[in-house]
């Protein structure tokens, strides 16, 4: 069955017969939500659908094919046990003649930190669609549906949303579209499968509209090239993503200004005189690594010893500060004390921010955003 060659209304009742709905906030899903499911791993779906590249960022769609079994029942229902009482199943020729289906398909996308975004599952014999609203306004949802009813194109949706009736909707438009593009209706009318006022009242149902091109911002935040370096000459080193001059104002990528941010730390002066790290964070350990070098080159030229905590020690280069063997308790905790012995030169990357930022930023509002995103934790 191909959805293109119904109209929407024909379509619509064939897969929400029973017109169910649900609020929106039935089937509400977050990053953490998905992250919570370990079904939704992605050493779970081994077979690869499609890559595509979406606004900076390549996701992977992938299928998790599931062979289902059947439980053979006797004429009162009940199912059927053999001597031992275990449970007798159907073979796969008996699946096969009873025309049932054999496996259970599950789609997911997943984006370039291998982190589930989104995935169609089957609920109770119906089609559950969910997007992380984090990755929510980069059409995964209609890609997402859009594969899997080309698999089951028959499938109840189990009721429906209103933003899931939305994607449905646009997912029939793509049906259309491409039947349209590959000169499938052209086809079929010239072979007589199809007349022509038929096609015209599909091409009517589906409410086509020229596709607009998207304005939407690139957000990959993994491209070294993009990262700048805030030097605050108080001991406190920032790296961020330049493409957060884009979208800071913007409440609507909240989740993506956190993002951007790539890492920071900020040490104080204790009553000894030394230096303690009172935040410190990165993306991955080559930030992290990287941004102790600034605190130690920072605590260098101060003519500062540092005191780090056990679980960041493995991230000072032994170039720039020698450690202690073992930590100890002068600090207030258990600490290393490190002496600074050497400097990297932060200056030139720290001036490069300074200008980059200077040249729209006149009254500190984005200094004052990276800060506060920064430092919020």
């Amino acid at each position: 069955m191909n959805p293109a060659l119904m109209t929407f209304d024909e379509y619509y009742k064939i897969v929400n017969s029973n017109e169910k709905f649900h609020p929106d906030t039935a089937y509400d899903a977050s990053l953490e939500d998905f992250k919570k499911s370990e079904y939704l791993d992605k050493s779970n779906f081994e077979k690869l659908l499609k890559r595509v590249k979406i606004r900076g960022i390549m996701f992977e769609i992938r299928l998790n094919a599931r062979l289902v079994k059947y439980v053979h029942k006797d004429d009162a229902g009940e199912y059927r046990r053999d001597a031992e009482k275990n449970l007798i199943y159907m073979s796969p020729d008996e699946i096969k003649q009873s025309k049932l289906k054999t496996h259970e398909i599950t789609i997911a996308v997943f984006n370039d930190e291998d982190e589930c975004v989104g995935a169609v599952q089957d609920e109770w014999g119906s089609v559950l669609v969910r997007v992380a609203k984090e990755y929510r306004g980069f059409g995964l949802g209609v890609m997402l549906t859009k594969i899997a009813r080309s698999m089951e194109p028959e499938k109840p949706s189990g009721g429906f949303t209103p933003s899931g009736y939305k994607n449905f909707a646009k997912t029939y438009q793509e049906f259309v579209r491409d039947a349209l593009s590959n000169g499938l209706y052209t086809t079929l009318v010239k072979k007589g499968e199809i007349s022509v006022d038929k096609v015209k009242e599909i091409i009517a149902s589906a409410k086509l509209k020229d596709k607009v091109k998207s304005t939407k911002l690139d957000v990959n935040t993994n491209d070294p090239a993009d990262w700048l370096l805030y030097v605050g000459g108080y001991g406190d080193f920032i790296m961020y993503d330049r493409k957060l001059k884009d979208i800071y104002q913007d409440t609507s990528y909240h989740y993506w200004i956190e993002k951007m941010i790539k890492g920071a730390t900020l040490v104080r002066e204790h009553p000894d005189g030394n230096a303690l790290i009172v935040q410190f964070h990165g993306a991955n350990d080559q930030i992290k690594k990287f941004l102790m070098s600034c605190v130690l080159s920072y605590c260098f030229n101060e003519k500062m010893a540092l005191y780090v905590d056990p679980e960041d020690i493995s991230y000072v280069d032994s170039r720039l500060g020698a450690a202690k063997k073992q930590p100890d308790m002068k600090s207030g905790h258990k600490r290393y004390f490190v002496t600074p012995k050497a400097s990297i030169n932060y200056e030139p990357m720290g001036r490069a921010e300074k200008s980059f930022r200077k040249s729209f930023d006149q009254y500190d509002e984005f200094k004052n955003t990276v800060l506060e995103v920064a430092f919020s934790n």
